[in-house]
């Protein structure tokens, strides 16, 4: 699990939660989601991504979404987030979760958690490599959430 400090403050949570939905954390120039594509379970898409070749599309589908907003005392902790889960064709198996959270001392956290395995021969003998651009990924993501807030 990746999970970044991005904050603090309700507006700064709300400002994520907006860029989650909004498909900002995959606003990056070699990986990008059609903004359009609402979040919800059961909902079908693609990641573009560009790496060595062409750009390849690799389909998944949100399998998840949760929030929880919750007042506790005089703080308010919240939490926002949904999870993908990979389709037939996308070069690996495996699935994924983003989240952004309000917690009790009023930090916002960004949260990347990602579980894959190789799908294809390909994705197999370069697994490794796959490893590494999935930990930049998450750093390139983050940045992309905090481009939004700011």
């Amino acid at each position: 699990m990746q999970g970044f400090f991005v904050g603090s403050g309700f507006e700064t949570y709300e400002k994520g939660k907006t860029a989650l939905q909004n498909w900002r954390h995959f606003g990056l120039d070699r990986a990008f989601v059609d903004s359009k594509t609402p979040i919800k379970s059961g909902e079908k898409f693609c990641v573009c991504l560009k790496e060595f070749l062409p750009w390849v599309m690799m389909p998944l589908q949100v399998v998840c979404v949760k929030e929880n907003i919750r007042a506790k005392t005089k703080k308010t902790v919240a939490s926002f987030g949904f999870g993908s889960g990979t389709l037939q064709g996308h070069l690996l198996a495996g699935k994924e979760r983003f989240s952004i959270e309000l917690d009790e001392n009023d930090q916002v956290w960004y949260r990347v958690i990602s579980f894959s395995k190789p799908a294809r021969f390909i994705s197999f003998v370069g697994y490794p490599y796959v490893q590494l651009r999935q930990t930049y990924f998450a750093h390139q993501s983050v940045n992309a959430v905090l481009k939004h807030i700011q």
